[in-house]
């Protein structure tokens, strides 16, 4: 398989252009149930990271994702959440523009919005095609500073993945 500039060639085919889809700790923590508990959205992150794996497209995470599991209180769990990151490509630290933060608002240094604006800076900085994320907060400040078309539901992507959401699917609320 080569790689010519974002396609996917199999046998000197190109493909379509692959995403390069960012993914949020919710995601990630919705597709890797711990101790048996399952999260409610399960299903469609389980369906989504199918569909991109099947259509060779990238999932990745960004710094910001890493240090938002580490603030986990249980450490068995946060040593599995982790675990479960290292399966993605981690992303190199973008710096937040002066341009984001006026566009997206800025957030205090260390705090769950900061970690969240530095998320969206990956995406503004073109490090990924979209973000996947199921936090209303997060969808509606990436739409604040113009990112709203790139990040999208978990569902959302799914379904721009071709996949079959399953009946018990409820949409996030934004």
């Amino acid at each position: 398989m080569v790689r010519d500039h974002g396609r996917m060639q199999l046998n000197g085919n190109p493909g379509a252009p692959r995403m390069r889809l960012l993914l949020d700790s919710n995601v990630i923590i919705a597709a890797e149930p711990f101790a048996g508990d399952l999260e409610e959205n399960l299903e469609v992150a389980a369906l989504l990271l199918r569909l991109a794996n099947e259509q060779g497209h990238y999932l990745c995470v960004a710094a910001a994702t890493r240090d938002d599991l580490l603030q986990g209180q249980d450490a068995t769990r946060r040593r599995q959440r982790l675990a479960e990151l290292a399966k993605f490509s981690q992303l190199a630290e973008v710096p937040v523009s002066d341009d984001l933060r006026e566009r997206a608002g800025d957030s205090p240094r260390g705090s769950n919005d900061e970690r969240d604006l530095r998320i969206l800076a990956a995406l503004d900085a073109g490090a990924a095609t979209h973000l996947v994320n199921d936090d209303a907060r997060l969808l509606r400040r990436a739409a604040k500073a113009g990112l709203g078309e790139l990040a999208l539901t978990t569902q959302a992507h799914a379904t721009c993945c071709g996949g079959s959401l399953p009946r018990s699917w409820h949409p996030l609320r934004a």
